[in-house]
């Protein structure tokens, strides 16, 4: 018989960065592994090939042949339709489908994987911000493919208490997160860089969108109170880039690959983000996070002051920001709660 295939399927760059090292594990190991892509998010991806590894994954993803769509839930659905066709006609045993996160890719995978009865490996499990809006869809998307998830591979001990409330009691292993992995093959571990007079600036999130411009406008008046450069890679979405436009005191910037995001994020002096990936890298860098959401699915770099909530009211979240960067009360001390770097490892020998 064949050797059985673990198809992994990812369409963002988050997906990416986070399924790489769990591709590299696994292939370490003598397993093959074919990966999908939906290309959800096109243009981010293309700008993040600034790193070899994230070159090479890219270069093998085949297809899935979905047709994007502006509504997650349609997305999702073109995408368990999808693969549930191409599960169908793999001739060789499939060992299982691998999902990161809470994506509508991640969410439809799940979906067509259920359908075809080929088991589902969940890499980020567990995460919650216990506000069903906020993230939204990504909250709903979360716990419906920890639902469907055969192995649920959970970043924290939050994370899988969280999944053992929820009743997958024996199907839990804590890995750490498979972001940090990655962010290990970009930045040097060992020496940490110079901290740079920026204020780095990350924000996207739907559930932000009707009040974005007056966000980004309450930050640029805030910028200008300092005496710190204040960056901002914009993301591709329309609305952001139109809540970008007229900007006085913020300098905006289009989107940076990984590899250049990483390391102006590992020198920057503050990083204000709207962001759950860049909390977990943050946090892992030693560098000051301001939180621009009312709660975080991400509590670990609250709790171990990395991180601040500073809300979601512009006005607010603005004071906020301008009072830690005087006060200076987060930590700068690297975390190693989010992942050591060997969490890929963990995962392939679980699968194994």
């Amino acid at each position: 018989m064949d050797h059985p295939i673990w198809v992994v399927v990812c369409g963002t760059r988050p997906e990416a960065t986070k399924l790489a090292s769990v591709v590299s594990a696994l292939e370490r190991r003598g397993s093959s592994v074919m990966i999908l892509g939906t290309h959800q998010h096109t243009d981010l991806l293309t700008a993040s090939a600034d790193s070899p590894w994230m070159q090479g994954f890219l270069a093998r993803w085949e297809p899935l042949g979905t047709v994007p769509n502006v509504e997650p839930g349609l997305f999702a659905g073109q995408v368990a339709d999808a693969l549930a066709t191409r599960l169908g006609n793999i001739t060789h045993p499939i060992a299982g489908v691998i999902v990161q996160g809470d994506t509508a890719t991640a969410y439809g995978a799940a979906q067509g994987a259920q359908r075809v009865g080929v088991p589902v490996a969940h890499v980020e499990a567990g995460i919650r911000s216990g506000a069903a809006r906020d993230p939204w869809p990504e909250e709903t998307f979360r716990i419906a493919i920890d639902r469907i998830a055969t192995w649920h591979f959970a970043p924290t001990a939050i994370c899988q208490a969280r999944l053992q409330a929820e009743g997958a009691m024996d199907t839990i292993w804590v890995t750490g997160n498979t972001g940090i992995d990655t962010l290990w093959w970009d930045v040097d571990p060992t020496t940490p860089p110079e901290v740079e007079p920026v204020v780095l600036v990350t924000l996207h999130r739907r559930e932000r969108w009707a009040r974005m411009a007056r966000i980004v406008d309450a930050l640029d008046v805030a910028a200008g109170t300092t005496d710190l450069q204040w960056r901002w890679p914009v993301h591709p979405n329309p609305v952001i880039r139109h809540a970008a436009t007229n900007l006085r005191n913020i300098t905006a910037i289009p989107p940076m690959g990984t590899r250049a995001f990483r390391h102006a994020l590992a020198s920057a002096r503050l990083v204000v983000t709207d962001s759950g990936g860049v909390q977990e890298e943050s946090a892992a860098l030693g560098v000051p996070c301001c939180v621009v959401r009312s709660v975080t699915d991400r509590p670990e770099s609250v709790v171990s002051g990395h991180a601040l909530l500073v809300g979601a009211d512009p006005e607010e979240a603005a004071v906020k920001v301008v009072a830690e960067l005087k006060e200076s009360t987060l930590s700068r001390e690297r975390f190693l709660g989010f992942g050591d770097g060997h969490a890929g490892d963990r995962i392939a020998i679980v699968l194994e």
